[in-house]
């Protein structure tokens, strides 16, 4: 984003679509929290957030998007976090089957964790 104006735009079209964003973000939450207990999957939360219209700035500022109000793609999102290596497994099999997943624009954070930790 190149100038004042134009994230000054972009805030103000976010702050009009976050309640949306908030909303969704809780209905895949609760949908997730279902699908883990009827498959019997143990977990210590399932959190929803949606990006800050602060973040949000900041990540236009440093990427380049032609059209961020379509490209950007985290502006909500869903953390699961387990007990065990299985459960993370079973949970990411269960999102795999009920929601239509993008491998290029998904992150396996476990590689980048240390031994002890599992990764989102």
């Amino acid at each position: 984003m190149s100038n004042y104006e134009d994230s000054k735009d972009l805030r103000t079209w976010y702050v009009q679509q976050q309640p949306l964003y908030e909303s969704f973000a809780y209905r895949v939450r609760e949908t997730i929290v279902s699908l883990l207990g009827r498959e019997k999957i143990a977990y210590l939360s399932v959190t929803a957030r949606t990006k800050s219209p602060e973040s949000l700035i900041r990540k236009v500022s440093r990427k380049t998007y032609k059209d961020p109000k379509q490209e950007i793609t985290d502006l909500a999102g869903v953390r699961i976090i387990t007990y065990v290596e299985p459960e993370v497994i079973a949970a990411c099999e269960v999102i795999q089957r009920s929601f239509n997943v993008h491998p290029e624009k998904s992150l396996d954070k476990s590689s980048q964790l240390e031994v002890d930790r599992f990764g989102y």
